[in-house]
């Protein structure tokens, strides 16, 4: 199953907003400059009502003997989020599967925290 291209998810966005498309780039360039700001600070940035984000600082042997720090990033589904999608069992699929007249079988909302 092919997702939203980030112009079809610009376009939903204005759509269900409202909002010219410049003002929705605006805002999510500003969350992302926010988001790296808290990161290259060691904090957790939460993306509101999707996810939280925590950097690590790891360190790897690199080739010749010498250590390298890396910062490593794990993320979690907000809980408003995974509550939200607790009662769906399936996808909502607009078409059929074109070599039969049976719908994609798609994944349980509670197996995506261990897909992130």
């Amino acid at each position: 199953m092919v997702g939203m291209t980030t112009q079809d998810r610009l376009n939903d966005i204005c759509e269900i907003s409202g909002l010219s498309e410049d003002i929705v780039r605006r805002v999510f360039d500003a969350e992302r400059q926010s988001i790296v700001k808290s990161l290259r600070k060691g904090e957790r940035a939460t993306l509101i009502g999707r996810c939280v984000i925590r950097p690590e600082i790891r360190s790897r042997l690199e080739v010749g003997g010498e250590r390298k720090k890396f910062i490593k990033l794990f993320s979690s589904v907000a809980a408003s989020l995974e509550s939200y999608l607790a009662d769906l069992t399936d996808f909502e699929i607009e078409d059929a599967t074109e070599d039969t007249n049976e719908l994609p079988k798609g994944i349980l909302t509670a197996q995506i925290q261990s897909l992130v």
